[in-house]
This record gives structure tokens, sequence and C-alpha cells, in this order.
């Protein structure tokens, strides 16, 4: 871990990103990758990742509109706030009404991340349009299968 800075964060969240990270090891089964349940080894492994706010790139086509997540990790209260913001001007601001979301960077996000999705999916299909979600890692399609939303999200099979 030389040479790497991190974020200092509130020792609420850092419990919070402690209780998501091992929760989230548990029910995927990637504590075997190298992601042990000592405290402090997840706490610097996803903050060491999380040192930026994530922000979503998004590019209005004349076909679709294509929001690319550029974060490893969605993890906290603040950026469920930015991303709800941003995510919600890209649904109103999508004339084309389909809206893919690529996951290409994405290794680890909360339950509040899944349930802000759905506030996004409800959004785009009252408005007449289509979301597909592509580049989803294969543990975060785990998610979406054990929670069943992949009967609700059009997804593109995940990345090898």
């Amino acid at each position: 871990m030389d040479g790497v800075e991190f974020e200092v964060a509130r020792p609420e969240s850092r419990r919070a990103c402690h209780r998501t990270v091992r929760s989230f090891s548990r029910t995927v089964g990637i504590g075997a990758r190298g992601i042990d349940d000592s405290s402090s080894t997840v706490y610097h492994s996803v903050m060491a990742k999380q040192t930026r706010r994530p922000t979503i790139k998004v590019e209005y086509g004349t076909d679709v509109t294509i929001g690319t997540f550029a974060t490893v990790a969605i993890l906290d209260e603040q950026q469920m706030r930015d991303l709800e913001t941003e995510l919600l001007a890209a649904v109103r601001r999508n004339e084309q009404n389909r809206l893919v979301l690529n996951f290409e960077h994405v290794e680890f996000m909360s339950s509040a991340f899944l349930g802000l999705l759905v506030k996004v999916h409800k959004r785009v299909i009252e408005m007449g349009g289509s979301l597909q979600l592509y580049n989803l890692d294969p543990r975060i399609y785990k998610i979406f299968e054990i929670t069943n939303l992949t009967k609700v999200f059009d997804i593109v099979p995940p990345r090898p």
C-alpha cells in the first residue's frame, strides 16, 4: 500500500463502507479474489479506488443516450445524490427515449444505488422510453440476479 493516498472519511462512513463491502463480498463470494474480511484491508482497498466523486459521462447520440459511469465504487450517500442529479437530468434531456448505462468501470456498488437505478428506470418508462444496462462486472450481475432485478431491467449479458 506504499505510495497510495487515501481520502480521509468520517468514522460513520468508514463503518458503512466496511458493512457494504463485507456484505457484497459475502453475497457474491469474492473473498477468494483478494478482498479479505479484515476491516482495514477492505476499507483501504475500496477507499483507494474511490478518491474522486463518481461522475457519469453522458453522450447524446442520434438514436440513443449513453451514460458511462466513471468510478470503481459507488458506495456513499453523497455519491447517490450526485448521481441522482446527473442521471435524472440525462433522462429529462434524452430526446430519443433510449438510455443505455455503461457499467464499464464499476466494481462495487451499494444497495442504495440499486434503488436509484429502479427510480431512473421508472422515470424512463413513464416517459415512454427504455433503459438498458451493459458492461456489468459478473459479480455485479450476480447481485441483479439475486434480487430478481434481471426481470426488471434490460441487461446485456455481463462481460467475461
